[in-house]
């Protein structure tokens, strides 16, 4: 399946328990990890590229505005659900 045709999806912590999402978007088959986030700036560049992301962010919002994503998964503690999800709607 081309590129254009998957679901482009964001990460966010990705450096920590956001990257065990890359089974199951590569089993779902018609996801493309676009980019990646996390204020972890050091671990971004290995995380991007074991995910397959082109792009890198270490600001949340940045990543929303600037990726042009259909989907994100949210790998961050639990206190930060429901306002990323939020600003992800």
């Amino acid at each position: 399946m081309a590129d254009k045709a998957k679901i482009k999806v964001g990460i966010v912590g990705a450096c920590g328990r956001g990257r065990s999402f890359k089974l199951a978007c590569d089993a779902v088959g018609c996801v493309k990890i676009k980019a990646v986030c996390d204020i972890n700036a050091q671990g971004l560049p290995a995380v991007a590229q074991q995910l397959g992301a082109g792009e890198q962010y270490t600001d949340y919002a940045a990543m929303l505005d600037k990726a042009g994503l259909d989907a994100v998964i949210i790998g961050t503690p639990m206190h930060l659900h429901v306002p990323q999800a939020i600003a992800a709607l």
